[in-house]
C-alpha cells in the first residue's frame, strides 16, 4: 500500500515537472517523444530538422535520469 502510494506520488511529480518544462505535455508524452525522435534522427536528411531534434533531445535530456 505504502509502495503503491509513493509511486503514484512520483508519478504527479514527474507530470509536474515534465509540464514546468514543456507546458501541455505529461511526463510520458514527452518521454514518447523523445523516444521517436531518438529512432528517426538517423533517417532525418534536412540538416536543420536535424539540428531541431538534437535540440529537444538535449532538453528533455532529464527525462533519462527520471
Amino acid at each position: 500500500m505504502e509502495l503503491d502510494r509513493l509511486k503514484r506520488d512520483i508519478n504527479k511529480l514527474r507530470d509536474r515537472t515534465a509540464e514546468l518544462t514543456a507546458p501541455g505535455f505529461s511526463y510520458y508524452e514527452q518521454e514518447l517523444i523523445r523516444r521517436i525522435i531518438k529512432s528517426v534522427l538517423p533517417q532525418i536528411k534536412n540538416h536543420r530538422d536535424a539540428l531541431i531534434a538534437k535540440d529537444i533531445l538535449n532538453k528533455t535530456e532529464w527525462l533519462d535520469n527520471g
